[in-house]
């Protein structure tokens, strides 16, 4: 039988797709091979075993069996890790009803009869639902008592600017999340934190700095895993009130003097305002480069209304960067009084969290023991 072109390329398209599919089940394989016989791992070796053990399995499960001597069943199996966290079997389990958060997984659940698995004859036990596979935690996550923690930037920043934090926290355990905010309405950056927020698997502490507060207070009592928030010289307005109305209150404050707004309505800092008011405490080659970065914020942040702010349903903590010329420092002493929070001041510049991000940290980390604590009375 003769092929014609196109149908010449399909065939070739077809036998590359399946070699690569053979390919990364024999990956998968060899992983599992070393997760059960590997007894002698370090703990560092065995946790990223497991990691890559869920990822190849959400691979392998959507992409259909392994073969036909190693395959997975239906979703409706479950993996149990055994006590050395190296081997596992594979039981029967009842997938909750509802929505599931993989729609790579969801969108592949079959209602077929239990498959057993077995590798190169060495029986493994596991032990996650196959549906939630690929939300499971690893080592270093909410499993070893610690909460969750995501980073929510403000205007004229970006997540790079939690860097040094970030670092610090995941040295302790933590794990971190500091996504990026479109800052093009009040709305879209809820709803980014929100999405963010969806697939933190167990308890998780909010952290924002300046209109990263506006954000996290915007969630209001509807925040189901949110179990605390940190205020780093951040906005925490009330019901009814608004930036605009705020910040008219006073003088403009010097790192805002120059602010220009382009022909989309997005609002911009100056260079000099940037580096010398903004950032006044940060290298200034540092500053420059936080300055290149900068995300504009949109001019109808400014006029957006707060609803029933979420620091109202949930326990607060606040740092105050007394040297700030970007919020007054007062004003970030009113927020935090009026909200009850466990505050904190420093002597820095409005970006806390760049200057002194040993600071931050450890207001976090205090936010995180203290919500462990009230979460185990």
């Amino acid at each position: 039988m003769r092929l014609n072109g196109g149908e010449s390329v399909a065939a070739e398209q077809r036998l590359v797709s399946v070699e690569e599919g053979r390919q990364q089940r024999r990956k998968l394989d060899d992983r599992l091979i070393r997760i059960g016989c590997a007894a002698s791992d370090s703990d560092a070796e065995a946790a990223s075993d497991r990691r890559h053990f869920r990822e190849q399995a959400a691979f392998a499960h959507t992409g259909g069996a392994l073969d036909n001597d190693h395959r997975f069943g239906a979703l409706g199996e479950a993996f149990e890790f055994g006590s050395n966290q190296r081997e596992f079997r594979v039981a029967p389990l009842e997938l909750p009803r509802g929505p599931r958060r993989h729609l790579l997984l969801a969108a592949s659940i079959s209602q077929g009869a239990p498959q057993a698995f077995k590798s190169q004859d060495r029986v493994m036990r596991a032990g996650i639902a196959l549906g939630r596979l690929a939300s499971i935690p690893d080592e270093g996550s909410h499993m070893n008592g610690r909460p969750n923690i995501v980073l929510v930037h403000g205007a004229w920043a970006d997540g790079s600017c939690w860097s040094g934090v970030i670092e610090r926290l995941q040295a302790e355990g933590f794990q971190v999340r500091a996504p990026q905010f479109p800052l093009s309405s009040l709305t879209d950056d809820v709803a980014r934190l929100r999405q963010v927020l969806e697939f933190q698997d167990g308890p998780t502490i909010v952290v924002g700095h300046s209109y990263g507060g506006q954000i996290m207070s915007a969630l209001g009592s509807n925040a189901p895993n949110v179990v605390g928030l940190v205020y780093i010289a951040a906005f925490g307005l009330d019901e009814g009130e608004s930036l605009g109305e705020l910040l008219s209150q006073g003088p403009v404050t010097p790192a805002l003097a120059h602010l220009f707004t382009d022909s989309r309505g997005f609002g911009w800092l100056s260079e000099d305002d940037f580096v010398n008011h903004f950032a006044g405490d940060v290298d200034p080659v540092r500053a420059r480069v936080l300055y290149a970065v900068q995300q504009a914020l949109a001019s109808s942040a400014f006029t957006d209304v707060m609803g029933v702010p979420a620091w109202k349903s949930q326990p607060s903590w606040y740092l105050v960067a007394q040297n700030d010329e970007a919020i007054p420092p007062d004003a970030e002493r009113q927020f935090a009084a009026r909200m009850g929070a466990d505050t904190v001041e420093i002597p820095s510049s409005h970006v806390a969290m760049v200057s002194h991000p040993g600071e931050v940290t450890e207001l976090i980390e205090k936010a995180a023991e203290a919500v462990g604590a009230a979460a185990a009375r």
